[in-house]
């Protein structure tokens, strides 16, 4: 080593013995030593005017941080400086001087207790700040002055047992923010100006209570935005600005009352967004929209009157594997589809027992997933099946015993396994076109007494006296599916 090198390690082993001694940063030649200071239990950096706490060495008990250190405020909490470090039954005072609390500051301190009182001067709150911290209790006061709820701040503080209030002054609530909060009470008021609400942001947040009304200004509720809130005991009322409801947002918030109204503007209902609304007992759907997804409306047994699906909808369910739009929807008593629709998804209206009239499928409809209709058992009158309709599903039919006739069209290729099963009341299917190339199992088992299957002079592919364990026959079917 030539004397050179020797002299800087001599330089830098005095600069850091110095270092060590002051609290403020050391400037050598072109280059500063920033490091943290200790007062008590402390760790901190002298910003000039300002103190930020940067690590603490405590072990618990009532954690007072200091409004000042060496005669200047202490303006921040910074980042990861109490993370994972209190474990033991602890308090936490803040101190008034407080302005920022930076991200993960106290994430995992798990050993808080009591109140958590966040002092008036606080505009930032970082993402994580409180995660986890799940021993606070009583009431939650955010300040005025903060404009943002970052991600996950107060994720999982299932301790809290009181009111929860957002100031005027907010405007975006991030993902996570109360997701798992379940103690929280009383009415939850969303502040005017908030314009966005994240993914989870409220998620099980069980234990609140009365109306819900998301502000005017709110263009997207995130993903489980609400989820399992089945505390809420009053209306829902969405805003005019709404454009996106996430999936999820409010599924299994089974207390909710009153007509569900789905403002203009909003062109998707994605997957399970009231999924277990149960308590709701009308519906309106806007004009704007043409697609609503699986699930999107699922068991929400409450609803009552006559379904009416807007025109402009395109689709009701997906092929997808999961539960119908509106299965098990009992409540309603009347369905009127639009001439839009082209596809009818799987177990799109299963269970939807108290539908009651004649079944009109529109015309554009070319694909009736399986158990579109299965339970459908209050329909009565003859079911046609219009021209275009190219595959009926497994089951799609199954148990619609009210049904007296049908009528199936010349474009029909494909019908699934069991597709009118249990269909008591009918006593013929008439084919318009040749037979299908791909026939399921049961497709007619359990119809009425003497069911047997027509086809016309001109159709090919079918069997007779029998076709598929079937009578059938041929006879003119003009003008069957009138």
């Amino acid at each position: 080593m030539n004397r050179h090198s020797v002299a800087l390690l001599m330089t830098i082993c005095v600069v850091s013995l110095l270092s060590s001694r002051l609290s403020h940063a050391v400037v050598f030649g072109d280059f500063e030593l920033s490091h943290a200071a200790v007062f008590g239990d402390f760790e901190y950096r002298d910003n000039g005017t300002t103190i930020t706490i940067t690590g603490y060495n405590g072990t618990g008990g009532d954690i007072i941080i200091p409004e000042t250190i060496d005669g200047k405020p202490v303006t921040e909490i910074g980042s990861r400086s109490f993370e994972n470090k209190v474990k033991t039954p602890s308090t936490l005072t803040l101190p008034s001087t407080l302005t920022t609390i930076g991200w993960e500051a106290f994430r995992g301190c798990s050993g808080f207790t009591g109140s958590l009182t966040i002092p008036e001067g606080v505009t930032i709150i970082g993402f994580n700040a409180f995660r986890d911290c799940m021993g606070f209790t009583g009431s939650l006061v955010i300040p005025e002055g903060v404009t943002t709820i970052g991600d996950d701040i107060f994720n999982n503080c299932a301790g809290f047992d009181g009111t929860l209030t957002l100031p005027s002054t907010l405007r975006r609530i991030g993902k996570f923010a109360f997701s798992d909060c379940s103690g929280f009470t009383g009415s939850l008021v969303i502040p005017e100006g908030v314009t966005t609400i994240g993914g989870w942001a409220f998620g099980h947040c069980s234990s609140f209570t009365g109306s819900l009304t998301i502000p005017e200004g709110v263009t997207t509720i995130g993903f489980g935005a609400f989820q399992a809130c089945r505390g809420f005991t009053g209306t829902l009322t969405l805003p005019s600005t709404l454009i996106t409801i996430g999936v999820n947002a409010f599924c299994g918030c089974s207390g909710f009352t009153g007509t569900l109204v789905i403002p203009e503007g909003v062109t998707t209902i994605v997957g399970g967004a009231f999924r277990g609304c149960s308590g709701f007992s009308g519906l309106t759907l806007p004009s704007t929209l043409t697609t609503i997804e699986n699930c999107a409306f699922a068991e929400c047994s409450g609803f009552t009157g006559s379904l009416v699906i807007p025109e402009g909808v395109i689709s009701v369910g997906e092929i997808a594997p999961y539960v119908g739009a509106f299965s098990d929807c009992s409540g309603f008593t009347g369905l009127t589809l639009p001439s839009t629709l082209t596809t009818i998804g799987l177990e799109a209206f299963r269970g939807c027992s108290g539908f009651t009239g004649s079944l009109v499928i529109p015309e554009g409809v070319s694909t009736i997933v399986g158990g579109a209709f299965a339970g459908c058992s209050g329909f009565n009158g003859s079911l046609v099946i219009p021209e275009g309709v190219t595959w009926i599903g497994g089951g799609a039919y199954e148990g619609c015993s009210g049904i007296t006739g049908l009528t199936l069209p010349s474009t029909l290729t494909e019908i699934g396994q069991g597709a009118f099963l249990g269909c008591s009341g009918i006593s013929k299917a008439v084919f318009l076109g040749n037979a299908p190339t791909d026939m399921g199992e049961e497709v007619f088992k359990d119809t009425a007494e003497g069911f047997f299957v027509v086809c016309s002079p001109e159709s090919t592919g079918f069997t007779f006296p029998e076709w598929m364990g079937y009578p059938c026959k041929r006879e003119s079917v003009e003008g069957a599916g009138m």
